[in-house]
């Protein structure tokens, strides 16, 4: 494991070196492996967050940089001037808060130390006005300005103090003789073979060199959540960084505006191929729907994957009739207590045919509970394509899910018994009718009426299938 020496350094120097005050600040790190010794001449990645308020608070810049170790094994970052991730830089308010820095080195974080004296320079950009003397004006008004020439350099090195003593060291110019001889790999020198046209040469995540051949910007794909619940969710997805360093985020929010930002376990790739990333969120909020999309950033620009979205649920410990889980509310919990069947919060339509045209037998007679998924396959399979009651919960997308289907007979009963605890049905019509998806015979199928204590309660409802009175509400099972 590589170690990392930083020392953060502002330079006042440079308020009088620019005709403008600098929008970033010096950042000079040593790399050493784990021996200690330096490593040198050697490509690196690093990546740097400001964090606002506290060492866990929320970052307002995040930027990467690949510099190259020089002799000495330091490598000399200007922070605010790398490849820019999330925020700006120049629109950052040093004077409103305290502020902490976070450094990744080659995706391994390194820890979080407050930034305790603002950088002068960038502070100078908020003066508004400066007197001495008589003198008024903004920091422009340093420049080429000197009041004391008393203590102007001559330029002469013998002129300095605290100079370095150099010593003679003997070397017998034999390569075997030196201490600390570099190694490629595993205490063994490597060979590394020719590249082709178009190709460059950069290093990978262990440090070695690598021909890569440059192809745009990264391919961005987001995948599903993972553990979706209100403890924990697991956003993934796919990148191919296309043979460049790339950054990774996610994005997410209430809306497809976002507005928030987490990142990955891996957050810095390089490769060609596609590798599979994650990252773990929790406390969210219980029926509560986010979107969220994967964000990858390297030098031929920003990929952005699709948006999707999901509903954190309870957990099986806590559900009952009626709460919201898996997509739906919950009205029927079998034996178990770990499965049942939920059914959207609202109609898929209040008045709709069961056929799709034409009476025809579909064999979808089962009507116990667990029968209603195959009773719509049975439909679906031989009524075809169409705008019907069965396809409308076949083709529905709520929540994150996509396996939604019409109740059975029995199915429809529960959610018929539990109707006040669902909630969003008519209760004061004289009649309001819900088909099943059990079929009665060539003309007819099953169906409950849900506006009243149901006078068919003891015995079967039905109706023909042609009729369009009669609503529709999705069911899916967890």
């Amino acid at each position: 494991m590589r170690k990392l020496y930083s020392i953060l350094v502002a330079l006042i120097l440079s308020v009088t070196l620019f005709a403008q005050a600098p929008s970033s600040f010096k950042y000079q790190t040593v790399v050493r492996n784990s021996s200690g010794q330096l490593i040198t001449n050697t490509q690196v990645t690093i990546q740097i967050a400001i964090l606002r308020g506290s060492i866990s608070g929320d970052p307002v810049y995040i930027e990467t940089f690949s510099p190259t170790t020089n002799d000495f094994g330091l490598v000399n970052l200007n922070i605010g001037s790398g490849i820019m991730i999330l925020g700006n830089f120049e629109t950052i308010d040093w004077g409103i808060d305290t502020y902490f820095i976070k450094v990744w080195f080659n995706s391994t974080e390194m820890g979080t130390s407050q930034l305790l004296s603002v950088p002068y320079a960038l502070y100078a950009n908020k003066a508004e006005t400066l007197s001495e003397n008589a003198l008024t004006g903004n920091e422009n008004a340093f420049i080429e300005w000197d009041k004391n020439i008393l203590d102007d350099f001559d330029g002469k090195y013998s002129s300095l103090s605290n100079i370095p003593t150099f010593a003679n060291i003997a070397i017998t110019g034999d390569y075997n003789d030196l201490a600390n001889k570099p190694l490629l790999s595993d205490s063994a020198w490597g060979s590394l073979p020719l590249g082709k046209a178009g190709q460059i040469l950069t290093i990978d995540q262990f440090g070695k060199p690598l021909w890569v051949t440059l192809s745009g910007k990264p391919d961005a794909t987001t995948l599903p959540v993972s553990n979706i619940n209100g403890g924990l969710t697991t956003f993934n997805c796919n990148v191919n960084p296309n043979g460049l360093l790339t950054s990774v985020i996610f994005e997410y929010g209430i809306d497809t505006g976002y507005g928030k930002v987490i990142l990955p376990t891996q957050n810095t790739i390089i490769g060609n191929s596609i590798i599979a990333l994650s990252a773990d969120i929790g406390n969210l909020a219980v029926g509560t729907t986010y979107h969220f999309r994967v964000k990858a950033i390297n030098t031929f620009g920003t990929s952005y994957g699709e948006d999707m979205y999901f509903t954190p649920y309870y957990s099986l410990e806590s559900i009952a009739i009626g709460q919201f889980y898996a997509g739906g509310v919950i009205f029927y919990i079998d034996e178990t207590g770990q499965h049942g069947l939920v059914c959207a919060s609202t109609n898929q339509s209040q008045g709709i045919q069961w056929y799709n045209g034409a009476d025809i037998l579909t064999d979808a007679t089962d009507k116990l509970i667990g029968t209603g998924q195959q009773n719509t396959a049975k439909i679906i399979a031989i009524q075809g394509p169409g705008i019907y009651a069965a396809s409308l919960c076949d083709q529905l997308e709520l929540n994150g899910f996509n396996d939604w289907f019409m109740p059975s007979y029995d199915e429809l009963k529960q959610m018929f018994l539990n109707r006040a605890i669902i909630g969003g049905f008519e209760m004061s019509s004289y009649r309001w009718w819900y088909w099943s998806s059990t079929e009665k015979g060539l003309t007819l199928a099953n169906m409950w009426d849900f506006s009243r204590d149901n006078p068919d309660m003891n015995g079967e409802a039905y109706a023909t299938k042609n009729g369009s009175g009669a609503g529709v509400r999705a069911i899916r099972t967890f």
